[in-house]
């Protein structure tokens, strides 16, 4: 398709829409066989920092907080839920927060629940991201086992143009995705829940020109990707 004509069909069909930027919550568990004991890091990747935080994550019912590893913050444990927060702008060493959960029977999995990221940006805008639950499965023969929990969300913060490579009923790996269509750096990838369907979309583009380009490229690896209409809630 000429270039000129590509343009025109994007100025009559794509408006400038809301899209969302992904951030990723991590989660790695390291278990403690001999103390009955298992060790949690929460990182947070690519979410800024440099304004105050609040962290909370639901706990199981039958583990205890046996250690700490986030001066500077206050923290509580009520009704099963850890919470973290910042009374200020306080740092957080390598983006995570460590901690022990101390159990009084053998486990053989970690059923942690859903978690929420909350920050401040230097603009006074306050973001929240959520992961859903997980279960953890521990390897009873390894006291150094480790799994890892990824959960891509969005936030609304930024104007722009994306594209549609993937819609579904089933959830699908946004890491599965990213390799499938060979993501370029700088891309992001965002998974939006609409009634029944999950929809995957690339962006922010910041222009039509840039968008073009961008559709081109990804349409080699998933020929009828899109530019929808509809604009992120």
């Amino acid at each position: 398709m000429p270039i000129g004509k590509k343009y025109l069909l994007l100025f009559i069909f794509y408006s400038l829409m809301t899209a969302i930027c992904a951030q990723q919550v991590t989660t790695s568990v390291k278990r403690d066989i001999v103390a009955n004991k298992v060790q949690i890091s929460t990182h947070l990747k690519d979410i800024p920092v440099d304004g105050r935080i609040r962290f909370q994550q639901v706990l199981p019912n039958n583990a205890t907080i046996a250690e700490t590893h986030f001066e500077n913050f206050l923290w509580d444990t009520s009704h099963s839920m850890l919470t973290i927060l910042s009374e200020n702008c306080q740092p957080i060493e390598d983006k995570c927060f460590n901690y022990t959960l101390s159990f009084t029977a053998d486990i053989n999995s970690l059923s942690l629940g859903p978690s929420a990221v909350m920050y401040e940006q230097k603009d006074g805008q306050v973001n929240k991201i959520t992961t859903a639950a997980h279960t953890f499965y521990l390897n009873n023969f390894d006291c150094h086992a480790d799994v890892s929990q990824i959960d891509t969300v969005q936030i609304v913060d930024k104007q722009g143009y994306y594209l549609q490579i993937s819609a579904s009923t089933a959830r699908q790996s946004i890491n599965a995705l990213s390799k499938q269509v060979h993501l370029q750096n700088g891309d992001i990838m965002v998974e939006q829940k609409s009634g029944k369907y999950y929809r995957y979309r690339i962006g922010v583009f910041a222009t039509q020109e840039q968008l073009a380009e961008k559709l081109t490229y990804y349409r080699q690896y998933v020929p009828d990707a899109f530019v929808p209409r509809d604009s992120w809630q």
